[in-house]
Formats: structure tokens, C-alpha cells, sequence
């Protein structure tokens, strides 16, 4: 199952809509609208980041769901300095221990999760 949060109703490229309604497996797609930040966490095998790019936005998600992982994150944008604050916290949060890096290609970087953070401690 894919679950996908936008903040916003719909998706912004009609491109995708069409391809939405024609893709065979379209009732494993879980199409939110909402904040990531207070979406109950759920068991994730992969946590895919693009949504608010700033210091404080990436850190609530990754807190929000990153106990809740088992497997890959990957964040877009990583290194576009137009994202600094982005940037910053997965080179934080790799400097922590919490994860390493597996790889990066362009600003897509691909972490391997190695402890919980354990937010209710």
C-alpha cells in the first residue's frame, strides 16, 4: 500500500492524474490530504520526504514518522541550495547516528534508517 499526504486536494500536474486513473493498481494508493506532521504514524517499509523544505518541516516529519520505519528514507531536494535548512538537518541527523547514507543521486539521497528516535522517551 502507497500512502501519499499533500497538504492541498489533488494533485498539481494533470499528467499524473491521468496516469492515477488509468494505473492497474490504483486501490493500493492511499491519497491524503492533510498535515504529515499530525498524521497518526503507521507502520512505513519506505518513507519518502518532499514536502516542506525548511529546517523545522523536515525535522517534524522525520520525528513524526521515523520510529514507525523499517526500511529506506529518502529525501528530495538534499543539497539544493535553495533547501539549506533541509540540508542541514539530514546532515544533522546523520552526524547523530540516526541514520547513514546509502547513496545520493542529484538532490534525491537515499538513508538507511539505524536507530529509533524514540520521540516518547
Amino acid at each position: 500500500k502507497i500512502i501519499s499526504i499533500d497538504i492541498t486536494e489533488g494533485c498539481h500536474d494533470p499528467d499524473v492524474d491521468e496516469w492515477l486513473e488509468k494505473y492497474e493498481e490504483k486501490d493500493r494508493i492511499d491519497l491524503r490530504v492533510g498535515n504529515s506532521h499530525e498524521m497518526e504514524p503507521v507502520p512505513l517499509s519506505m518513507l519518502f520526504v518532499d514536502g516542506d523544505h525548511s529546517y523545522n518541516g523536515i525535522k517534524k516529519d522525520i520525528y513524526q514518522h521515523w520510529d514507525s520505519l523499517n526500511g529506506p528514507c529518502l529525501a528530495h531536494d538534499y543539497t539544493d541550495p535553495t533547501c539549506k535548512g533541509l540540508t542541514k538537518f539530514i546532515n544533522e541527523w546523520i552526524e547523530e547516528g540516526y541514520a547513514e547514507k546509502i547513496e545520493q543521486v542529484g538532490t534525491l539521497i537515499a538513508l538507511k534508517k539505524l536507530k529509533d528516535y524514540e520521540i516518547n522517551k
